[in-house]
Parts: C-alpha cells; sequence; structure tokens
C-alpha cells in the first residue's frame, strides 16, 4: 500500500487514488501510522512527501 500511495504522489495524484473499496481500510491504516510517526517526530498530518524522503532515502 506504501508503494502505490508514494507511486501515486510522484505523478501528482491523490495518496488515495486508485484505492478500491475493498482496500480502503488499509490505506486508513497505513495513513494513520504514517501520521503517527510524523507526529511522534514532530511533523504534520498527511505528509507524504516526507514519507517519500524516509522510505527512499531522496534528498
Amino acid at each position: 500500500m506504501l508503494q502505490r500511495i508514494i507511486e501515486n504522489k510522484d505523478i501528482g495524484r491523490a495518496a488515495n487514488y486508485g484505492v478500491h473499496q475493498a482496500k480502503h481500510d488499509l490505506f486508513r491504516q497505513v495513513e494513520e501510522v504514517v501520521n503517527l510517526i510524523h507526529a511522534e517526530m514532530g511533523h504534520g498530518a498527511g505528509r507524504w512527501d516526507l514519507a517519500k524522503v524516509y522510505l527512499r532515502g531522496e534528498s
């Protein structure tokens, strides 16, 4: 799911673009965990740009 989210953001789409209803709960769980980690690091919620940096090692 993280890979799909990051691929969506790479091409300018919403993070949940193309996530079918059956996988929507998984998307919400992933989003919740990423937001929790960002909160613990002092960042705001919905920071998929930072998730890309941390997961890919981009600068």
